[in-house]
């Protein structure tokens, strides 16, 4: 298993850099639920929402999984993308969910919530959220209906030329439709807070700094729900946000992650070293759960799987977790 450090050297976080450089280090917290941050024109630290994701992973009982993924851009629905898969088995595009809405939308408050939709009298595009619940809707594709989990998680970088505001609000779905199934898991919302003129995949956040970064929740058997971000990348761009329903949250930037790969670049099994102790491992889902590699040659790779603090042996009845890595800078770094 090959390791990183990027907190463990003192001479790299004490080095001499330009003003207003931090080599990426972030501040990361939790905040209460604010469904109209994301979409009144409201800003944060002086930046304006830049990207917007919708993202999930959600199963059958009889096995099948979807894990779609909407991107939007404040009045703008950029794409849509739906992958299919069971476990054990790698996923493979929907070349349907092409035929989902893009372009225009409207966005702001709608029926007491707060969110997007395209602008008819029954869109085939909306999210609508509060601050107890999320509503997700792509016509022909799914219709998700989820309670919020505990609070957002929260990741601010400041930076002189690339600062950054990143939130998170997870749901979970107890009983949805995807492609005319019944379905139950976790969605996530997420906002990306840039400087003007920044789109969230041309920041060096994904262009340079990270390497292994996980989104995630997990529900066990007894109901309890782990949910939040452990990242680990170059420079000093890495963290951890997770909130728990049955103990105390994780909140820190110090971060050294462990991990290998298969013979394509994509994880089999990553363990973050989050302090005092405490690790959280990553284990992908049976032998299968890659996802296609993205069309640029030095893209991500992602790849599902659960994760979980290391020696919780409960039963896992729900879970998201995408682990999403740059193979090439992983190998730069081991």
């Amino acid at each position: 298993m090959a390791e990183f450090h990027q907190w463990a050297d003192p001479e790299f976080r004490g080095a001499t850099r330009q003003l207003g450089d931090f080599a990426g280090s972030p501040v990361v917290g939790v905040a209460a639920h604010t469904p109209n941050a994301s979409f009144s024109g409201r800003t944060v630290m002086g930046m304006a929402t830049g990207s917007q994701y919708l993202f999930g992973t959600l199963r059958t009982d009889d096995g099948q999984i979807y894990a779609p993924v909407r991107q939007f851009n404040n009045d703008v629905a950029i794409n849509f993308m739906l992958y299919t898969g069971e476990d054990g088995k790698d996923y493979a595009y929907e070349p349907t969910s092409k035929k989902a809405h893009q372009g225009l939308v409207d966005l702001g408050e709608r029926d007491g919530k707060w969110g997007f939709w395209r602008a008819e009298k029954q869109p085939r595009s909306l999210y609508l959220a509060d601050e107890t619940s999320g509503y997700w809707h792509e016509r022909g594709f799914l219709d998700l209906t989820g309670v919020a989990q505990v609070g957002a998680a929260q990741v601010a970088v400041p930076d002189v030329e690339t600062p950054l505001f990143y939130l998170t609000r997870c749901f979970l779905v107890d009983s949805g439709e995807c492609m005319g199934q019944r379905v139950r898991g976790f969605i996530f919302h997420d906002t990306m807070y840039l400087a003007p003129n920044q789109g969230w995949t041309q920041t060096r956040y994904v262009k340079e700094l990270e390497l292994v970064w996980a989104e995630f929740a997990t529900e066990f058997e007894d109901g309890s729900v782990h949910y939040g971000h452990l990242c680990s990348g170059a420079g000093n761009f890495a963290f951890a946000v997770i909130q728990r329903t049955d103990g105390p949250p994780v909140i820190t930037n110090q971060v050294r992650a462990e991990y290998s790969l298969d013979a394509q670049g994509f994880t089999e099994s990553v363990s973050f070293d989050v302090g005092d102790g405490q690790w959280w491992d990553w284990t992908p889902t049976g032998d299968g759960g890659r996802m296609p590699h993205s069309p640029y040659a030095a893209g991500p790779y992602w790849r599902e799987g659960y994760m979980r603090p290391r020696g919780d042996t409960r039963k896992i009845t729900a879970s998201s977790c995408w682990m999403e890595c740059y193979a090439q800078r992983l190998g730069a770094e081991s």
